[in-house]
């Protein structure tokens, strides 16, 4: 009886791409020293290039679902050639690596193809190393060179680059081919991710409070007034729970839907994340969203609800605080009605007086977003959106243009730093009071029985022409 007998088939090529992790940059240059070194000494090497990549990062989600950028652990990269086959594990042996740390390199123009990557050239995604990094025995340069007609990117790596450097939609991505992008969408999320990260922030914020009751076409306002002040369709609407951002992709305006004063603070998780979202000059914030955070790119923030605009910004402002800060935030009200509306420019905010954030220039408009939102022809609701939206839209940016001319105008510093000799006595005796109210809670109080209508201050308005 004939046994059977196993032929492990040995695995040899002449050319071979070899990694090897380290912990830290100073193993490396020991690495270096006495292994690759005495591994290139052999008499079958014919070529060779190595680099250390030690500024590579790479993307992972931290204990709160945030997705976080981290630098990858120091490696080598080595390209190897020889002059005959060699086994994959005497390679392996050669460079003191396991056997699944070596590649052979394969294909036409695999050679170059892997000579590119020591540097990263072909993928701009990641850190861009310099070829005079690159340790080899032949003109690198010139490999690099002949190897760009032989490199031809993938469609997902296309993608990619395209996404992450050119903004390009992950619905264009999709409509192209639908089965890449089902397998692939975590990294073009990632590529997106970045892009939005990366992007600059716009160089101001507009909010705007449109409120009235329903069926007074509130939704029509804020999409019909969007368009008209970006000059483009770019909206994005915010969801009423605390992933509300998810599928965000750079939309220039956010509209807030239906919501009331809590229902915003809910969702950005406190008053104080509402100060940053809404404030007219934008931060670099993150926003939750599944499975990390994005950056707000907006330029407008529609907020549409039933709530008066007074309960409204009283309810942005905490218990004790100033409710000026939520009041300079909007500075643009708009309450429609039946058949006009009103819009309410706050004073403060176009004259630089933080004493009027409460004071309103009124101005009332005939008009109705309820009615043009019902008709169906869109050529007549095109002109009719455009003829009501065409003033609101003048008024606001001229006042926006008169901002900014006072943010621009020269301050004048010549007094600054100058020391005030009036006398603090007054000041100082304050402060003796204040402490001993902490000290003593059994002080009397002042009275708290007010009128509540007296405790707030109640916005001025006037009727004013533009």
């Amino acid at each position: 009886m004939k046994r059977n007998v196993i032929i492990k088939k040995t695995l040899k090529s002449r050319l071979y791409h070899i990694v090897q992790h380290f912990d830290t940059v100073e193993e490396a240059r020991e690495y270096e020293k006495n292994i690759i070194a005495k591994a290139l000494k052999h008499k079958i090497v014919i070529g060779y290039a190595y680099i250390l990549h030690d500024k590579d990062t790479e993307f992972e989600n931290d204990a709160k679902g945030n997705l976080i950028e981290k630098p990858k652990r120091p490696h080598y990269h080595i390209l190897l050639q020889l002059k005959e086959a060699y086994s994959l594990s005497r390679i392996a042996k050669w460079f003191c690596v396991e056997d699944n740390f070596v590649d052979k390199v394969t294909g036409h123009g695999g050679f170059i193809s892997v000579a590119r990557y020591l540097i990263h050239i072909d993928d701009k995604t990641q850190f861009q190393y310099s070829p005079d990094e690159v340790i080899c025995n032949f003109n690198y340069d010139q490999v690099i060179s002949a190897g760009k007609k032989l490199v031809k990117k993938s469609q997902l790596d296309q993608w990619i680059e395209d996404v992450a450097q050119n903004g390009k939609t992950l619905d264009e991505c999709y409509k192209e081919n639908a089965k890449l992008y089902v397998k692939n969408l975590k990294k073009l999320k990632q590529a997106e991710e970045a892009y939005l990260n990366n992007k600059k922030l716009p160089f101001k914020r507009i909010s705007i409070y449109v409120f009235g009751k329903a069926s007074v076409g509130k939704d029509c306002c804020c999409h019909a007034l969007s368009k008209s002040l970006i000059g483009k369709d770019s909206v994005f609407a915010v969801a009423q729970d605390k992933a509300g951002f998810n599928g965000y992709k750079g939309e220039e305006v956010l509209c807030w839907s239906d919501f009331r004063s809590q229902d915003i603070i809910k969702v950005l998780g406190g008053i104080g994340n509402v100060y940053i979202v809404f404030n007219p000059e934008p931060s670099d914030q993150r926003v939750n969203v599944k499975f990390g955070t994005v950056k707000l790119l907006n330029k407008v923030n529609f907020v549409n609800g039933q709530e008066d605009y007074v309960d409204f910004l009283n309810g942005l402002t905490k218990k004790g605080e100033d409710s000026n800060q939520a009041y300079r935030r909007f500075p643009y009200i708009i309450h429609l009605l039946e058949d006009y509306l009103i819009l309410y420019v706050n004073r403060g905010y176009a004259t630089g007086d933080i004493n009027k954030y409460k004071d309103y220039d009124v101005i009332k408009m005939r008009g109705s977003f309820a009615e043009i939102a019902k008709k169906t022809y869109d050529v007549f609701k095109e002109e009719a959106l455009q003829k009501l939206c065409r003033p609101i839209v003048d008024i606001i940016n001229k006042t926006e243009d008169s901002v900014l001319f006072m943010k621009n105008n020269d301050l004048d510093i010549s007094h600054y730093g100058e020391i005030i000799e009036d006398d603090c006595s007054d000041i100082a005796e304050q402060n003796i009071k204040q402490e001993k109210s902490f000290q003593n809670p059994s002080v009397k109080k002042e009275k708290n029985k007010k009128d509540l209508s007296k405790a707030v201050d109640k916005p001025k308005i006037e009727n004013t022409l533009f």
